[in-house]
């Protein structure tokens, strides 16, 4: 039987040309080197904005065929901005790749909540919201439906993707996060690739944790990140 991880590695297919255009303009890319070695199961992708966290998650749900709206590959929900370009230049390493799977945005859960809503008028609530905590995620809290969704995908076989959780999720409910996150390790099911900007995210203890800097990325330990290292600005006017 094999266990997670089953992505492995991400890096840039050889002779790729960058240039000024999206993605190869990002300085992650620009130098044609960007490699992500994958050795545990959860792995967690920290930066600063526009570093390209979402957008590497975002062109691993492309290649996996999950709706870059939020979803899997049998959500067809659109959404415009699309990472192709980026999946369409990068090579991916799998032990073995997994049918099941998700990716997971809150800044896009009401859109997925919505679309569901939508099944349930077609097909029935019992069809639509199965997995889903049996209601629409429209008559739930943001939280609630995150960690809703959570519950059932950390539970089984594929590889979950999660945007920036902590946009839907209170500090409490992110400490819940990390519990879900325990209990899917032991279950060892399922792979999980977070981008955040969460310092209490990126403490999940068994993590493989990498920081984007201008022009690379590292793997790190927590206390070397620089979330944890610079003081916060109310910190600095002391």
């Amino acid at each position: 039987m094999i266990f997670p991880p089953y992505l492995t590695n991400l890096s840039m297919k050889p002779d790729i040309q960058t240039g000024d255009s999206f993605p190869t303009n990002l300085p992650l890319f620009s130098s044609g080197l960007f490699n992500l070695q994958i050795n545990r199961p959860i792995s967690i992708i920290v930066g600063e904005n526009g570093s390209g966290k979402s957008t590497i998650l975002e062109a691993i749900a492309k290649h996996c065929g999950f709706s870059l709206a939020g979803g899997n590959a049998n959500h067809l929900t659109h959404r415009s901005e699309d990472s192709s370009e980026l999946s369409a230049i990068l090579r991916f390493s799998w032990k073995i790749k997994p049918r099941g799977g998700f990716f997971l945005r809150a800044e896009t859960l009401q859109e997925f909540g919505a679309y569901l809503d939508e099944m349930a008028d077609e097909y029935g609530d019992a069809i639509a919201y199965a997995g889903y905590g049996g209601k629409s995620l429209r008559k739930q809290s943001h939280g609630e439906g995150y960690l809703g969704i959570l519950q059932s995908r950390l539970d089984t076989k594929g590889l979950v993707l999660l945007d920036e959780p902590e946009a839907a999720l209170s500090p409490n409910k992110q400490m819940q996060l990390l519990a879900l996150l325990g209990e899917a390790e032991k279950e060892n099911k399922a792979q999980v690739i977070i981008a955040t900007h969460s310092p209490i995210i990126m403490s999940y203890p068994n993590a493989q944790l990498f920081e984007i800097y201008e022009g690379g990325l590292e793997e790190k330990s927590y206390k070397d990140c620089l979330l944890y290292t610079s003081p916060s600005p109310r910190d600095r006017t002391r």
